[in-house]
């Protein structure tokens, strides 16, 4: 009967299998269907000795069916450990699929998560949950992204890559949950004006003519949908020039909230 039941709930798998739902070889995928293929077994173990009828059977499976099919899309809508598996190479270049598997399986098992990246320098996974990720990719740049909801059905992911030389400047990049570029107008970069006091027009020219290079470092915050963008310019022009803006600054950082595109909090 052992063999029976193993035998019925391996054809179950090839049953969905063959009508189209994909099983991952990914953990938490695995977890998500193991479930459900175990009680498809079975019920098809209970049908082929007719202990249930026909229509029982049909009944049972199609709720199994249900149940994977819920289980892959949260999996599928939320998990960024899965995400940073697929992460497209322009994004995480210097990390192959091994090494990011290490880098996850390090933070999940509470160690520090630092592996040696393809260019022979150090990779840290500073912080990963079920919708946010930190990777410091080498000692002078990083990554973070964060899923955020586009409606009430569909997810995308933001990107943030910060190079840290010779100031902090980040670029902002939306991704779908399949890593296609996005480009929506999702969010609108501030200028070095957004973040003085009200100027007149003369005044508005002086302050912008100091800045022969904009330097702006975005960060994502894990626990909400905020983002953050500092003015890292003033780190980067000289004394004189700090001095000649300073009188109307009126603050060097700026936060954002997320409500389908990132809006300023005023």
């Amino acid at each position: 009967d052992s063999d029976c039941f193993h035998d019925t709930q391996r054809e179950c798998h090839c049953l969905f299998y063959r009508r189209g739902i994909f099983v991952s070889r990914e953990k938490s995928e695995v977890q998500s269907f193991g479930f459900a293929f175990s009680v498809a077994g079975y019920v098809l173990y209970l049908f082929r000795f007719q202990i249930i009828t026909s229509m029982k059977y049909y009944l049972l499976l199609f709720f199994v069916a249900s149940l994977a099919f819920s289980s892959d899309e949260k999996v599928e809508a939320q998990n960024m450990s899965r995400l940073f598996l697929t992460m497209p190479e322009s994004l995480a270049y210097n990390l192959n699929n091994e090494m990011r598997r290490d880098l996850i399986d390090l933070t999940v098992a509470g160690n520090q998560s630092v592996v040696t990246n393809i260019m022979q320098g150090t990779s840290e996974l500073k912080a990963l949950t079920e919708d946010y990720l930190l990777l410091q990719n080498t000692s002078s740049s990083n990554i973070e992204a964060k899923i955020l909801p586009l409606n009430d059905s569909t997810k995308m992911i933001c990107v943030i890559t910060t190079v840290f030389s010779p100031v902090a400047d980040s670029k902002v990049e939306f991704y779908s949950l399949k890593w296609e570029r996005l480009k929506g107008n999702y969010f609108t970069t501030p200028t070095p004006v957004d973040f003085m006091i009200k100027l007149t027009k003369e005044e508005q020219q002086k302050v912008l003519s100091v800045f022969d290079a904009v330097f702006l470092h975005y960060t994502l915050s894990p626990l909400s949908t905020q983002l953050t963008a500092t003015l890292t310019s003033m780190d980067y022009i000289g004394q004189e020039s700090r001095n000649e803006v300073l009188p109307f600054l009126k603050t060097n950082r700026l936060n954002f909230q997320w409500n389908g595109k990132f809006s300023r909090l005023m």
